[in-house]
């Protein structure tokens, strides 16, 4: 599948179990990780909202501005 999706020949040095268990210390590690990610998505999002929240803000203050001094 990985030869097909890069479209070249992959060659691994050992084998991979896919099926192998996680132990708890991974499974623990895994999950910090995934809360990492999402705790910086949100601040993502977050700072992503407040952007367009401002743009929207200035181009309500630019054509209230336009308007009283008939720019354009």
């Amino acid at each position: 599948m990985v030869e097909e999706a890069l479209g070249e020949k992959v060659e691994l040095e050992e084998e991979v179990d896919v099926t192998r268990q996680f132990s708890p210390e991974e499974l623990a590690e895994l999950q910090e990780r995934i809360e990492q990610a999402n705790r910086e998505l949100a601040e993502t999002q977050t700072l992503q909202t407040i952007d367009e929240e401002l743009i929207q803000a200035q181009q309500k203050e630019i054509f209230r501005i336009s308007k009283t001094f008939r720019i354009g």
